[in-house]
């Protein structure tokens, strides 16, 4: 019982360990090539009408230009545009905003019927090759530059409110602005808590069923293999191979991009989690457990940790209630 103790626990903090990134990212990185402080490089860009746009020339006339970056299917990016629209139009004499696609499936026919969609009156177009010194693939981005050329401000993520946006166009309108840079705040980032709520949630049941398994007079290894890793009695042995074409189906929606594998993917986690819940039902009934429980079973990481109640509690695995015979 030790010796499983400390291998739980072992592995618990190896986990911890990956979800930490081994070398943080500066504060001001913002990881798209262009910090504040830094002097925004020339560009010259074209927009839907046919015309070109260049920063110098719109500096000139204007005490803030802001550089937004875009793309047609992204959902944060249109919902913030009706936000900056307003702000632009109440400070339209001082400031002018550049919005950007940076996905090159986005045709000219298609940014000009967004545009007028969306009804914009900013000047939008393409990133294309003239803003190639910006590297990185966050959308949407809004790099604010003073009359004077420096980026005073880099927004990664949508801002969520026409006040807050409003806020940031005033700190650089303001006659008080002295030309300090916004410190750039990296916004918080959801990934490698997942990934290490996914690696825990595995490690636990792996473990729950391995000791599951031995209980029940299983080999323990079957645990650790998909298709092999569900009771006989359940009748549920090829759930293993629907979780793995689940899986399978990620890297080919992204290389090819299909609307019909991103349907047959959800359908495919939709029947997984069903069957997760029998499984978890009939393994709940087999040690006298309820429904609830049983449920709780197929919910990630309580599922695990609920399978390693069943393991090393004391409720003993019965056959006869799921099959209806007594073993020997």
């Amino acid at each position: 019982m030790k010796k499983v103790l400390t291998s739980i626990l072992a592995a618990i903090m190896l986990v911890a360990l990956l979800a930490v990134p081994a070398v943080p990212a500066r504060a001001e990185d913002t990881g798209i090539g262009i910090n504040p402080g830094d002097t925004m490089p020339e560009f010259t860009v074209t927009t839907t009408e046919g015309s070109e746009v260049k920063l110098s020339e719109l500096l000139k006339d204007h005490d803030l230009v802001i550089l937004n970056l875009f793309a047609s299917w992204c959902g944060p990016c249109e919902k913030e545009f009706p936000e900056m629209e307003k702000v632009y139009q109440a400070n339209k004499d001082k400031m002018e905003i550049v919005a950007l696609t940076v996905d090159p499936n986005d045709t000219q026919e298609l940014i000009a019927n967004y545009k007028a969609e969306h009804k914009l009156t900013f000047p939008v177009g393409y990133k294309a090759d003239g803003l190639s010194f910006i590297t990185g693939s966050s959308i949407p981005v809004n790099i604010f530059i003073d009359k004077s050329g420096m980026v005073g401000r880099v927004q990664v993520g949508a801002f969520q409110s026409e006040a807050e946006f409003a806020e940031a166009v005033d700190y650089f309108l303001s006659p008080s602005y002295d030309g300090t840079p916004v410190e750039f705040k990296k916004p918080f980032n959801p990934a490698p808590l997942v990934y290490a709520g996914l690696l825990l949630s595995i490690l636990l049941t792996l473990v729950g069923r391995i000791v599951l398994f031995r209980k029940a007079g299983k080999k323990g290894w079957h645990a650790w293999i998909p298709f092999l890793a569900d009771y006989d009695e359940f009748a549920l042995a090829w759930i293993g191979w629907i979780g793995i074409a689940a899986a399978l189906i990620g890297p080919l929606i992204g290389a090819c991009n299909s609307n019909s594998l991103y349907v047959v993917s959800y359908a495919l986690i939709a029947l997984l989690y069903v069957l997760n819940i029998i499984e978890g039902i009939k393994l709940a009934k087999a040690f006298d457990k309820n429904v609830v429980f049983g449920i709780l079973l197929a919910v990630p990481i309580v599922g695990g940790i609920c399978r390693m109640i069943l393991g090393f509690g004391k409720a003993q695995y019965q056959p006869e209630l799921v099959t209806g015979e007594r073993s020997a």
